[in-house]
Protein backbone atom coordinates (compact mmCIF):
# COMPACT_ATOMS: atom_id res chain seq x y z
CA UNK A 1 0.00 0.00 0.00
CA UNK A 2 0.77 3.44 -0.36
CA UNK A 3 -0.59 6.36 1.53
CA UNK A 4 0.24 10.24 1.19
CA UNK A 5 -1.89 12.44 3.43
CA UNK A 6 -1.22 16.21 3.24
CA UNK A 7 -2.38 19.64 3.82
CA UNK A 8 -1.28 23.29 3.22
CA UNK A 9 -2.64 26.40 2.65
CA UNK A 10 -2.64 29.98 4.11
CA UNK A 11 -2.60 30.85 8.30
CA UNK A 12 -2.37 34.67 7.44
CA UNK A 13 -4.16 36.01 4.30
CA UNK A 14 -0.69 37.03 2.24
CA UNK A 15 1.79 36.75 5.28
CA UNK A 16 2.20 33.29 6.37
CA UNK A 17 1.41 29.73 4.25
CA UNK A 18 2.43 26.12 5.58
CA UNK A 19 2.41 22.82 4.07
CA UNK A 20 2.71 19.23 6.04
CA UNK A 21 2.61 15.95 4.06
CA UNK A 22 3.66 12.51 5.11
CA UNK A 23 3.88 8.94 3.46
CA UNK A 24 3.67 5.46 4.44
CA UNK A 25 4.68 2.96 1.45
CA UNK A 26 4.83 -0.95 1.55
CA UNK A 27 6.26 -2.83 -0.58
CA UNK A 28 5.75 -6.83 -0.75
CA UNK A 29 7.60 -8.52 -3.24
CA UNK A 30 8.70 -12.13 -3.86
CA UNK A 31 12.48 -12.69 -3.84
CA UNK A 32 13.47 -13.79 -7.23
CA UNK A 33 15.07 -17.16 -7.62
CA UNK A 34 14.28 -18.23 -3.72
CA UNK A 35 11.05 -19.75 -3.78
CA UNK A 36 9.01 -19.16 -1.49
CA UNK A 37 10.72 -16.24 0.61
CA UNK A 38 8.59 -12.98 0.45
CA UNK A 39 9.68 -9.60 2.22
CA UNK A 40 8.38 -6.10 2.88
CA UNK A 41 10.39 -2.96 2.76
CA UNK A 42 8.62 0.09 4.58
CA UNK A 43 9.19 3.59 3.51
CA UNK A 44 7.93 6.52 5.80
CA UNK A 45 8.36 10.17 4.83
CA UNK A 46 7.05 12.98 6.73
CA UNK A 47 7.74 16.92 5.84
CA UNK A 48 6.61 20.23 6.90
CA UNK A 49 7.60 23.67 5.46
CA UNK A 50 6.24 27.40 6.43
CA UNK A 51 6.91 30.80 4.28
CA UNK A 52 6.62 33.69 6.18
CA UNK A 53 6.23 37.12 4.22
CA UNK A 54 7.98 39.57 6.55
CA UNK A 55 7.38 42.36 4.19
CA UNK A 56 6.35 42.60 0.44
CA UNK A 57 10.44 41.99 -0.47
CA UNK A 58 11.68 39.71 2.13
CA UNK A 59 10.50 36.24 3.42
CA UNK A 60 11.65 33.44 5.73
CA UNK A 61 11.25 29.62 4.77
CA UNK A 62 11.73 27.37 7.31
CA UNK A 63 11.31 23.01 5.90
CA UNK A 64 12.31 19.82 7.44
CA UNK A 65 12.08 15.99 6.41
CA UNK A 66 12.30 12.76 8.07
CA UNK A 67 12.92 9.91 6.08
CA UNK A 68 12.55 6.46 7.55
CA UNK A 69 13.72 2.87 5.13
CA UNK A 70 13.27 -0.64 6.61
CA UNK A 71 14.45 -3.39 4.21
CA UNK A 72 14.51 -6.55 6.42
CA UNK A 73 16.08 -8.90 3.73
CA UNK A 74 18.65 -8.08 0.87
CA UNK A 75 18.42 -11.78 0.04
CA UNK A 76 17.96 -13.21 -3.91
CA UNK A 77 19.28 -16.01 -6.34
CA UNK A 78 22.78 -14.62 -5.95
CA UNK A 79 23.10 -13.13 -2.43
CA UNK A 80 23.08 -15.84 -0.09
CA UNK A 81 20.89 -16.01 3.41
CA UNK A 82 24.25 -15.84 5.14
CA UNK A 83 25.20 -12.44 3.17
CA UNK A 84 22.15 -10.58 3.10
CA UNK A 85 21.46 -8.09 5.18
CA UNK A 86 18.79 -5.59 6.95
CA UNK A 87 18.65 -2.00 6.42
CA UNK A 88 16.86 0.22 9.25
CA UNK A 89 17.78 4.24 8.25
CA UNK A 90 17.08 7.43 9.16
CA UNK A 91 17.48 10.61 7.48
CA UNK A 92 16.17 14.09 8.68
CA UNK A 93 16.73 17.61 6.56
CA UNK A 94 15.96 20.76 7.06
CA UNK A 95 16.75 24.07 6.11
CA UNK A 96 16.30 27.93 6.95
CA UNK A 97 16.23 30.24 4.04
CA UNK A 98 16.10 34.01 3.35
CA UNK A 99 15.33 36.02 0.35
CA UNK A 100 15.13 39.37 -0.31
CA UNK A 101 14.51 41.53 -2.99
CA UNK A 102 16.71 44.56 -2.98
CA UNK A 103 16.03 46.22 -5.51
CA UNK A 104 13.99 46.02 -9.12
CA UNK A 105 17.64 44.65 -10.27
CA UNK A 106 19.23 43.10 -7.14
CA UNK A 107 17.78 39.93 -5.25
CA UNK A 108 19.46 37.98 -2.30
CA UNK A 109 18.95 34.69 -1.09
CA UNK A 110 20.72 33.15 2.40
CA UNK A 111 20.49 29.53 3.08
CA UNK A 112 21.28 27.53 6.01
CA UNK A 113 20.79 24.06 6.31
CA UNK A 114 21.73 20.57 7.82
CA UNK A 115 21.45 16.79 6.06
CA UNK A 116 22.27 14.23 8.82
CA UNK A 117 21.62 10.28 8.02
CA UNK A 118 22.35 7.22 10.22
CA UNK A 119 21.63 3.59 8.63
CA UNK A 120 21.98 0.07 10.28
CA UNK A 121 22.78 -2.95 8.21
CA UNK A 122 22.98 -6.35 10.14
CA UNK A 123 23.11 -9.91 9.13
CA UNK A 124 18.76 -10.63 8.52
CA UNK A 125 19.44 -13.47 10.81
CA UNK A 126 20.31 -11.03 13.56
CA UNK A 127 17.37 -9.08 15.51
CA UNK A 128 17.53 -5.36 15.43
CA UNK A 129 17.53 -4.97 19.17
CA UNK A 130 20.63 -7.06 19.77
CA UNK A 131 24.32 -5.78 20.28
CA UNK A 132 26.14 -8.89 19.75
CA UNK A 133 25.00 -11.65 17.49
CA UNK A 134 23.75 -14.36 19.85
CA UNK A 135 23.58 -18.06 18.16
CA UNK A 136 24.78 -16.80 14.97
CA UNK A 137 28.08 -17.19 13.33
CA UNK A 138 30.42 -15.02 13.73
CA UNK A 139 31.37 -12.64 10.25
CA UNK A 140 34.78 -11.85 9.03
CA UNK A 141 36.96 -9.38 9.93
CA UNK A 142 39.77 -7.82 7.80
CA UNK A 143 42.74 -6.76 10.42
CA UNK A 144 44.56 -4.60 8.12
CA UNK A 145 41.13 -2.40 7.02
CA UNK A 146 38.72 -3.04 10.32
CA UNK A 147 36.21 -4.01 8.27
CA UNK A 148 33.96 -6.44 9.33
CA UNK A 149 31.61 -8.38 6.85
CA UNK A 150 29.01 -11.39 6.57
CA UNK A 151 26.95 -13.17 9.09
CA UNK A 152 27.54 -11.39 12.47
CA UNK A 153 28.69 -7.85 11.04
CA UNK A 154 26.98 -4.64 12.18
CA UNK A 155 27.62 -1.66 10.08
CA UNK A 156 26.60 1.81 11.09
CA UNK A 157 27.31 4.36 8.78
CA UNK A 158 25.96 8.26 9.84
CA UNK A 159 26.76 11.07 7.19
CA UNK A 160 26.33 14.34 8.87
CA UNK A 161 26.46 17.74 6.21
CA UNK A 162 26.19 21.24 7.23
CA UNK A 163 25.38 23.72 4.11
CA UNK A 164 25.11 27.34 4.11
CA UNK A 165 24.91 29.81 0.84
CA UNK A 166 24.28 33.18 -0.19
CA UNK A 167 23.80 34.03 -3.29
CA UNK A 168 23.30 37.91 -4.66
CA UNK A 169 22.09 38.20 -8.38
CA UNK A 170 22.11 41.51 -10.54
CA UNK A 171 20.16 41.63 -13.56
CA UNK A 172 20.84 44.61 -15.64
CA UNK A 173 17.53 45.37 -16.78
CA UNK A 174 14.52 45.57 -14.04
CA UNK A 175 12.51 42.48 -13.56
Amino acid sequence: YDLNPDLGGPIKRQKVWFYIGGREQNVYRTIPGVPGLETNTRLRHFSNKINYAINSRNTLIGFYNWREKFDPNSQSATVSAEAAVRQQGLAHTGKLEWTSVLSNRMFLDVFVGHYYAINKYRSHLMNFEEVSSNDVPPGRLEITTGVTSGVGSVRTPVRSRPQLSASLVYSPGSH
